[in-house]
């Protein structure tokens, strides 16, 4: 499993010294999903993706992101009910 806060980027170059920012993104859709996370993942963000709510909620409730990123409609559970 990855680092809970995310690792320090090695290297001289402009990220150095810095963690990396965690974000958990829940979203149903799944093509709008590989999108974000490959954006996300080239700007140097670690995506953890779930796919549904129970799941992201399960994922949530381990701690260790910086961010939540959420769908408001999704299966098994809203989004907003993650919070």
């Amino acid at each position: 499993m990855p680092e809970a806060r995310g690792e320090e980027v090695e290297g001289g170059g402009p990220g150095a010294g810095r963690r990396t920012i965690r974000l958990l993104l829940v979203e149903d859709d799944r093509e709008l999903a590989e999108e974000i996370v490959t954006e996300l993942g080239e700007r140097g963000y670690e995506v953890v993706h779930a796919e549904e709510g129970e799941a992201g909620f399960a994922l949530a409730c381990r701690g260790g992101f910086d961010l939540l990123i959420l769908d408001r409609l999704l299966p098994k559970r809203d989004g907003l009910s993650i919070l």
